[in-house]
């Protein structure tokens, strides 16, 4: 799962972010910083504190989501760059995954329609780089909560450390 997350985050926030940020970098930071300052405490939050309510996060999730989308496209359009909605649109809010979205398309046999070609790139732009980190993580932190409160297969919490350290220290590989 962390490493889903990783290539999801790696296609879709990594990948052209310095393009974003020429084009506007306060509304890409806004959107960027806006969209992991809430997700990564609230999945902690929602299974470990509040796990009865858990649900609730999901509402808070998305409603804090629209409101750092309307800032970034606020800021995109009343600071200094002055952004139009489309170029927002295209180059801070997709950016990343907007290119990749265009080579999948490409890569079809039939061409795509006007209204099919956006329908698709709304679709698949929006759930690599919003959903899927999303959910992943949020799985993640299930999973983990799930088997301290029930250790995997009954092993030994040995064993259930050293699982657990593998994929940290690959991730911290690939940090490195």
């Amino acid at each position: 799962m962390l490493m889903a997350i990783l290539q999801a985050v790696g296609a879709a926030w990594y990948h052209c972010q310095d393009d974003a940020m020429k084009t506007c970098k306060i509304s890409s930071l806004v959107l960027l910083i806006g969209y992991y300052v809430l997700l990564i405490p609230l999945a902690w939050l929602q299974y470990f504190w509040f796990n009865e309510s858990s649900w609730i996060g999901i509402i808070v999730f998305w409603v804090w989501f629209i409101c750092i989308v309307l800032a970034s496209a606020l800021v995109a359009k009343f600071g200094s760059s002055k952004l139009d909605l489309k170029t927002w649109y295209n180059d801070i809010f997709f950016s990343g995954i907007r290119p990749i979205c265009w080579h999948m398309m490409k890569l079809s046999e039939g061409g795509w329609g006007k209204v099919s070609g956006f329908i698709f790139e709304l679709w698949f732009c929006f759930s690599i780089k919003y959903v899927f980190p999303w959910a992943m993580y949020t799985l993640l932190i299930m999973t983990i909560k799930a088997d301290i409160d029930e250790p995997y297969g009954e092993y030994h919490d040995g064993w259930q450390a050293i699982g657990a350290l593998i994929p940290v220290i690959c991730f911290i590989v690939f940090l490195c």
